[in-house]
């Protein structure tokens, strides 16, 4: 099993690194907060909050869990910067 470093939190079964801050063990992070999403799209936070929320009521009708204020980066991407 991983090493556990103490300043970090936990460590990965896989890597032995810290998977801790919501990115995963390759760098990109997993979620996407309203305070980087207002600053990406160069939208107020409180807009960033309405888009989060409407992208996580579309996952939960797909029967998906969501976190409130985060919202997957893949879904995010694949919905925001689509063609369709």
């Amino acid at each position: 099993m991983g090493r556990l470093c103490k300043e970090k939190g936990r460590a990965s079964p896989i890597s032995g690194r810290s998977v801790r801050g919501g990115e995963s063990r390759y760098g990109k992070k997993n979620y996407i907060n309203a305070q980087e999403l207002s600053s990406m799209l160069g939208i107020s936070v409180s807009r960033a909050y309405r888009v989060i929320r409407k992208l996580n009521e579309e996952l939960e009708e797909q029967g998906y869990l969501v976190i409130a204020g985060r919202v997957p980066t893949k879904y995010f991407e694949r919905r925001w910067f689509s063609e369709n």
